[in-house]
C-alpha cells in the first residue's frame, strides 16, 4: 500500500474511530439514556410485551413494525461501535507495518 493510500485509510478510520467514541459518549449521556434507552426502547417493549394479547391484528401488525424500528435503531449503534473496533484494529495494523518497515529500512 501506497504511503497516500495509507493515510487515507488512516484518515478513515481514525473518522471511524471517532464516531464510535461520539456514540459511547452519546449513551452515557443523562438524556440520551432516558428518551432512548427508557422512554423509546425499555417503556415501549415492557408495555407492548404486557399488552400484546389484548391488542386486535391490526394493532399487532403496528407494534411489531414499531419493534422492528426499535431493533434496526439498536443495531445501528452497535454497528458503529463494532466498526470503531475493526478501524483501531486496522490503525494498529497499519502503524506497526510501518513501524516495522522503517525498522527494516534502518538494518539496509
Amino acid at each position: 500500500m501506497g504511503a497516500a493510500s495509507e493515510r487515507q485509510s488512516l484518515e478513515t478510520y481514525e473518522q471511524i474511530v471517532a464516531l464510535g467514541n461520539d456514540m459511547r459518549e452519546l449513551e452515557e449521556n443523562p438524556i440520551f439514556k432516558r428518551v432512548f434507552g427508557e422512554h423509546f426502547i425499555e417503556a415501549f417493549a415492557i408495555t407492548n410485551v404486557m399488552q400484546i394479547a389484548q391488542y386486535d391484528a391490526a394493532t399487532r401488525v403496528r407494534s411489531h413494525e414499531k419493534m422492528i424500528a426499535r431493533s434496526h435503531f439498536m443495531q445501528f449503534i452497535e454497528q458503529i461501535k463494532s466498526d470503531a473496533v475493526i478501524a483501531q484494529q486496522n490503525i494498529n495494523e497499519i502503524l506497526l507495518d510501518a513501524e516495522n518497515d522503517d525498522e527494516d529500512d534502518e538494518e539496509e
